[in-house]
């Protein structure tokens, strides 16, 4: 696997593993990846050149901006031609003889008196009846659905990935740390973590994994600054 390792200067991920789709858009490869790749050449499913379909499809690039050319995506309709095929259907469906609509109707329409959608409100208080039971909130256990929390739209992506970003980025605000950085990303993403789970690492886990107590404490101070830059679409 030594020939997927990212000689190019230009490439984010340079000397880390990289699938060259089209001869110009780099797919990030993680150990998962590689060993998934290994076990599909043993069962001849795979080459040393080229790994499964299935496996260059869950590949995400590593330039923001680009997309994986193995993902095919059918293209919709435009708009305008959905429009126009509706229109053309309505022409056809909603087409009144002419002999119904030159006659008038023989009957003026029937005026119907205005009523309220809804009754007055009582005067009284109800009773505290199986109906009132039924109508009223007050006395039956109803879960507020405002409370229920609410999914950050960026938390929506794949974790790992978000994880992996995250780490370059501090690479590039702290450029004298960026290899010590690169090593940790690698660990946490061998071990498991993501950016889901960064917070709840304990420090026991983080020395097992031989990282240093300095780049501990920069991951779990910088995540909110990053979280904002990246809301900002700054990242």
């Amino acid at each position: 696997m030594d020939q997927q390792k990212c000689q190019s200067a230009t490439c984010p991920n340079n000397g880390g593993y990289c699938f060259v789709a089209d001869g110009k858009i780099h797919l990030r490869l993680f150990p998962a990846n590689l060993r998934a790749w290994s076990v599909a050449i043993n069962e001849e499913q795979a080459t040393l050149e080229c790994p499964t379909e299935a496996l260059l499809k869950a590949l995400a690039p590593v330039r923001q901006g680009q997309r994986n050319p193995f993902r095919v995506s059918e293209n919709p309709k435009p708009i305008s031609t959905l429009k126009s095929q509706n229109k053309l259907n309505i022409s056809h469906t909603t087409h009144i003889p002419p002999h119904f609509s030159d006659y008038p109707l023989p009957y003026p329409p029937h005026v119907y008196p205005y009523y309220p959608p809804y009754s007055l409100p009582s005067p009284y208080p109800l009773p505290k009846t199986s109906y009132y039971n039924r109508y009223h909130d007050d006395d039956r256990d109803v879960k507020d659905v405002r409370s229920s929390p609410t999914i950050d739209p960026i938390d929506d992506g794949d974790p790992v990935v978000r994880l992996a970003k995250y780490l370059d980025w501090l690479g590039r605000v702290s450029p004298r740390q960026a290899e010590s950085i690169d090593v940790a990303k690698e660990k946490l993403i061998e071990q498991g973590y993501s950016m889901r789970t960064l917070m709840q690492i304990s420090d026991e886990a983080f020395k097992g994994m031989d990282i240093a107590p300095g780049l501990v404490l920069l991951f779990k101070t910088e995540i909110t600054s990053f979280k904002r830059l990246e809301k900002q679409g700054k990242i």
